[in-house]
C-alpha cells in the first residue's frame, strides 16, 4: 500500500470512529435522551467526547492544508471539520497558521469556512498541527436554555514545508481555547425522529 492510499485508509477509518463515537454517546446517554437534565457521569462523558472531537478536527485541518493529498479528499475532510462547528462559530483566523491576511494580522476573527479555505489554498505540501494533551478548561455548564457549554484547552505547534524535501518551518507554540456547546437536537434515525445531544464547536468567542 502506498502512501496516499495509507492516508486515505487513515482518513477513512478516522470518519468511522467519529461516526461510532456518535453512536456510543447515543446508547451511553439513551436515558437522557428525553430529559432535560444530565447527570454529571453523562457530562464527563460528553466532554471526553469533545476532546475526541477535536483532536480529530487537528488531523483533518493538517490533511486540508497539505496539498500533496487529491483536492476530493481534503474538501471531503473540510466538510467533515465544519459540520463540527455551529452555525455562531468564529476562529481566529490563524488559528493554523498565518497567510499574511489582513485579519490575521488584526487578530480578527473568521468563520470556520473562510479559515479552511484560507488553510486549503496555502499551498503547503505538508503542514503538521502538533498538539499536546487536549484537555477541559472549563467543564460543561448548564446554560439557562438548558444547553450546556464548556470549553477545551491545548498547546499548539505547527510545522510547514513548503516545497518537497526542504526543511520544515515551526511556528511559535502557543495556547488555544475553544468553546463547544452540548446541545438537544432533533435527529432522524431509519424512519424515527429522536432528540438528542449533541457537541458543536463554537470557536474562539
Amino acid at each position: 500500500m502506498n502512501y496516499t492510499l495509507a492516508i486515505l485508509s487513515s482518513f477513512l477509518l478516522l470518519t468511522q470512529m467519529l461516526i461510532g463515537q456518535s453512536a456510543q454517546v447515543q446508547d451511553y446517554a439513551l436515558d437522557n435522551l428525553r430529559g432535560i437534565e444530565l447527570n454529571s457521569n453523562n457530562l464527563v462523558i460528553y466532554e471526553e467526547q469533545a476532546i475526541l472531537k477535536l483532536q480529530d478536527m487537528l488531523d483533518y485541518m493538517a490533511l486540508i492544508g497539505s496539498s500533496q493529498y487529491n483536492d476530493v479528499l481534503r474538501e471531503t475532510a473540510m466538510e467533515t471539520v465544519l459540520a463540527n462547528f455551529d452555525e455562531t462559530a468564529r476562529v481566529s483566523c490563524d488559528w493554523v497558521l498565518n497567510n499574511g491576511l489582513e485579519q490575521a494580522k488584526d487578530g480578527a476573527s473568521c468563520t470556520p469556512v473562510k479559515m479552511l479555505k484560507e488553510l486549503f489554498a496555502a499551498a503547503y505540501y505538508e503542514i503538521k498541527v502538533n498538539y499536546e494533551t487536549v484537555r477541559i478548561n472549563q467543564p460543561l455548564k448548564k446554560l439557562p436554555d438548558g444547553n450546556y457549554r464548556g470549553q477545551l484547552l491545548y498547546q499548539q505547534e505547527v510545522a510547514t514545508q513548503k516545497i518537497k524535501n526542504t526543511p520544515s518551518k515551526m511556528a511559535t507554540p502557543k495556547a488555544i481555547k475553544i468553546d463547544f456547546l452540548l446541545e438537544r437536537v432533533e435527529k432522524k434515525f431509519g424512519d424515527e425522529q429522536e432528540i438528542i445531544w449533541e457537541i458543536k464547536f463554537l470557536g474562539m468567542l
